[in-house]
């Protein structure tokens, strides 16, 4: 046990010229399976999830880098959020919706095309916009949770589904008690001639 914890060590070391973190976690998890009452399992544990972790920031480093080779379009992009959001203020939201719009034309599935889809949910769903349009605004919650699984907005927008299901459910039963009201009020016609 005690080997094979140093050999994954070595190819763990951060001076090993040769380091590597896929050669190094079968070590660790030899030393669990095949040794499970070694006092190293608890510490292989541990490596094996600073290792796990290391190589999803890894990843993310990576796309992050993707994502810095495209300025052309991300600056774009981010200029356009910034319109979308003075417009908005300004009450121009039909101009917001436009700008979010372009905002996805120009990065599609990419950030920050999560946010600009957010903005346009927000939109569709806000009390001051004559088109409001809670259909739409569903349908772009639905699309970040959807399209853009790793994005910080999708329990945000899952909250926003949710609240948006409720209010139709509660405008449905409105609905009908406005039926009622109007059949009572017809009835109640009816007697008095």
């Amino acid at each position: 046990d005690r080997a094979l914890f140093n050999m994954g060590l070595i190819y763990a070391h951060f001076g090993n010229p040769k380091k590597d973190y896929a050669k190094s976690l079968p070590f660790f998890n030899i030393i669990i399976s095949d040794y499970p009452q070694s006092p190293l399992v608890d510490e292989a544990k541990i490596w094996i999830r600073v290792l796990q972790e290391n190589e999803k920031m890894r990843e993310v480093l990576e796309k992050f880098k993707e994502v810095q080779k495209q300025p052309e379009t991300l600056q774009p992009a981010f200029e356009r959020l910034e319109r979308a959001a003075q417009l908005f203020k300004q009450g121009d939201y039909d101009g917001s919706l436009k700008e979010n719009q372009r905002v996805l034309s120009l990065r599609g599935k990419n950030p920050p095309g999560d946010r600009a889809l957010f903005n346009m949910g927000l939109i569709y769903a806000h009390g001051e916009y004559l088109k409001k349009d809670y259909e739409k605004s569903l349908l772009s919650f639905n699309k970040i949770i959807s399209d853009y699984p790793q994005s910080p907005l999708v329990d945000e927008a899952k909250l926003w589904v949710r609240v948006l299901r409720e209010n139709e459910k509660l405008r449905e039963v409105l609905e009908k008690f406005k039926e009622v009201d109007i059949a009572v009020d017809e009835k109640k016609r009816g007697k008095a001639r």
